[in-house]
C-alpha cells in the first residue's frame, strides 16, 4: 500500500479516536454547542485557527501563488485582518450578550437582536449554503487523497466525510476543539518544515527567481509574479471586501467565540488567531511559487500544493506535509459541519418544530442531524 496513504490513514484514526473519546464525556446541548463556555484563550485560539487554515488557505492559496506569485498573500492576509476586527470589535460584544442571555448560535443572536422571522430566513438560507460549502471541503480532501494515493474522488469524499462526521457528532465543538489541537500542531509543523525544503529544491530565493524568469520568458511578467500587487488592485480590493467581513461575522467563528470562558479569552485567543493567519500566509505563498518554478506545466493549479509536497522533499517530511494538508481540510470541514448542524438543530428544529425539546433531546437530535448532513 502507498506509504503516504498509510500515514494519512493512521493520522485519521487518531483524530477519530480522540474525538470519540471526548464525545463520551459530552452530555448536554450546551457542551455540544458552546463547550459549556469554558474555553481558555489557548483552546479558543486552536479551534479558530483550525477553522481558518483550511482548503482556501492551503490548497487554494498555493494554487493562487502558482499562478499569480507573491500577491496570493492577500487571500489569507485579508482573512487575518477580519480576525483582528473580530478580536477587539465584534467578538467581546457578542460574547457578553451570548453569556448573559444563554445564546448558542448566531441564529439565537439574530432572534434576540432583530426578530424570529429574520432568524428563520437566515438560518434556512445558511443551512442550504453551508451544505454546499461542506461538500466543497470534502472535495478538497478527495483531491489530496487522489494525488497522494490515486484514490478515486468518490471514495476520497467518503473517507473525509466519515472521519469528520464521527468525531464531530460524538461531542460537537468540544470534540472538535480537542481534535483541532493535534490538527493545528501537524498543520503548522508540516508547513513550517516543508517551506524551506521547497525553497531548497529550487536553489533558494535566487534559484526561485531564475527559474520563474526562465518559465515566464518575459521580464515584465516575472516582476509582476514577485510583486505584492501582481494580481491587480481590483482583485485585492475584492478579497478585502469579501473576506475581511466574512471573518468578522461568520456564524461558525462567532459560535466558537461563544465558547470562551471570559472576555480576556475572547480577545487573546482571537487576536493570536489573526496574527498567526497573517504570518502563515507566507508559507503556502512560497510553496506555490516554488511549485511553479519546478513544475510550470501542471494541468490544474489546485494540485500545486500536494504535487510540491510529494515531489520536492524527502519521504518523512513529505508525509508530514501531506498530513498537514489533510488536517487543514478536515479541521475546516468540522467547522462547516458545526455551522450546518447548529443551524438545523437549534435555529430551526428547536425554535420552530419542537419548542419543548429537552436538553437531552436537542443533543440527540444534533448528533443525528450531523450524521444525516
Amino acid at each position: 500500500m502507498n506509504l503516504y496513504l498509510v500515514t494519512i490513514i493512521i493520522f485519521a484514526i487518531f483524530l477519530v479516536a480522540i474525538g470519540y473519546f471526548i464525545g463520551k464525556h459530552v452530555h448536554g446541548a450546551a457542551d455540544f454547542f458552546v463547550g459549556d463556555r469554558s474555553f481558555s484563550w489557548f483552546l479558543l485560539f486552536i479551534t479558530l485557527i483550525a477553522a481558518n487554515i483550511g482548503a482556501g488557505s492551503t490548497v487554494g492559496v498555493t494554487g493562487l501563488a502558482y499562478k499569480f506569485g507573491a500577491s496570493s498573500w492577500w487571500w489569507i492576509g485579508c482573512s487575518g485582518l477580519g480576525s483582528l476586527i473580530l478580536a477587539y470589535v465584534i467578538g467581546p460584544k457578542v460574547w457578553k450578550i451570548a453569556k448573559e442571555y444563554n445564546l448558542f448560535t448566531m441564529g439565537d443572536y439574530l432572534d434576540f437582536r432583530y426578530a424570529r422571522a429574520f432568524r428563520a430566513i437566515t438560518s434556512s438560507m445558511m443551512a442550504v449554503g453551508t451544505l454546499a460549502l461542506f461538500s466543497g471541503q470534502l472535495i478538497g480532501i478527495a483531491w489530496i487523497l487522489n494525488v497522494v494515493a490515486g484514490i478515486d474522488k468518490l471514495y476520497g469524499i467518503i473517507i473525509g466525510a466519515i472521519v469528520v462526521t464521527i468525531y464531530f457528532s460524538a461531542g460537537g465543538i468540544r470534540s472538535a476543539a480537542v481534535v483541532n489541537i493535534l490538527e493545528v500542531a501537524v498543520i503548522l509543523a508540516g508547513f513550517i518544515i516543508a517551506t524551506p525544503y521547497a525553497l531548497s529544491y529550487v536553489g533558494g530565493f535566487s534559484g526561485l527567481q531564475a527559474a520563474v524568469a526562465q518559465n515566464m520568458g518575459n521580464t515584465a511578467k516575472t516582476a509582476k509574479f514577485f510583486a505584492w500587487d501582481g494580481m491587480g488592485y481590483t482583485t485585492i480590493i475584492g478579497y478585502f471586501l469579501m473576506l475581511t467581513p466574512a471573518f468578522c461575522i461568520s456564524p461558525g467563528l462567532v459560535g466558537k467565540v461563544y465558547a470562551a470562558k471570559d472576555e480576556r479569552a475572547v480577545k487573546v485567543g482571537t487576536l493570536l488567531n489573526g496574527i498567526v493567519q497573517l504570518l502563515f500566509a507566507f508559507l503556502p505563498m512560497l510553496i506555490g511559487m516554488c511549485a511553479f518554478a519546478a513544475f510550470p506545466h501542471l494541468a490544474n493549479q489546485e494540485l500545486a500544493l500536494p504535487t510540491a509536497m510529494k515531489n520536492m522533499m524527502p519521504f518523512g517530511i513529505a508525509a508530514l506535509a501531506l498530513s498537514a494538508i489533510f488536517a487543514a481540510e478536515v479541521s475546516t470541514a468540522d467547522t462547516v459541519l458545526y455551522m450546518l448542524a447548529t443551524s438545523i438543530s437549534k435555529d430551526l428544529y428547536k425554535t420552530f418544530f419542537n419548542k419543548t425539546a429537552s436538553d437531552a433531546q436537542l443533543l440527540t437530535f444534533s448528533r443525528k442531524v450531523t450524521v444525516v448532513c
